[in-house]
């Protein structure tokens, strides 16, 4: 019977790619994945920071009450 090594995991091959390591040292790239980082959290986190409705201030802007 012959033995056959088991076939790297998806992730082993993902470290191991030559995109991961590029990627890594390439600023641009990086500095642009933090800021859609950031974007991302903003707008996940946007009921918690906004939390009135835009419709709501609209209202007071007019003057109009509810």
């Amino acid at each position: 019977m012959s033995q056959f090594a088991a076939a790297p995991s998806r992730w082993e091959r993902f470290k191991q790619s030559d995109f991961l390591y590029y990627f890594l040292r390439d600023k641009v790239a990086m500095t642009s994945f933090v800021i859609f980082l950031v974007f991302l959290t903003l707008s996940v986190a946007a009921p918690l920071i906004a939390t009135s409705t835009p419709s709501a201030l609209s209202c007071i802007i007019r003057g109009v009450d509810d």
